[in-house]
């Protein structure tokens, strides 16, 4: 792969990571890693000049935003501009791709 991603935060996945991403390609890590593991992982990504790129992520705010949901304290309803039952997700996929004013959020429905 040109560019992979690890979004999990373990061992297996960060390794897995790097074992898909082609001979100078990009890896690129947002998982939260809880605890230090060691690899020889980026011994490979060195050899094969892999770019590895961190990038912030978190978690803890999730909560808070949620709450701010449930009391009514946030409305969500205006940012959904379209909604499709899911067998029309291609029509759905379409309307994301036309040019011009693209959707803000499509919501589709089982």
């Amino acid at each position: 792969m040109d560019v992979a991603f690890e979004a999990v935060g373990v061992p297996a996945t960060f390794n897995q990571t790097m074992a898909v991403t082609r001979k100078g390609g990009r890896a690129v890590i947002f998982g939260i890693f809880e605890e230090e593991f060691k690899t020889k992982a980026l011994v490979d990504a060195m050899v094969r000049e892999i770019e590895v790129v961190g990038t912030s992520s978190y978690c803890w705010d999730f909560q808070r935003g949620i709450d701010l949901v449930l009391t009514g304290k946030v409305d969500l309803k205006p940012l959904i501009t379209h909604r499709f039952p899911l067998a029309e997700v291609q029509q759905a996929m379409d309307l994301k791709k036309e040019s011009g004013r693209p959707p803000l959020k499509i919501i589709l429905e089982p």
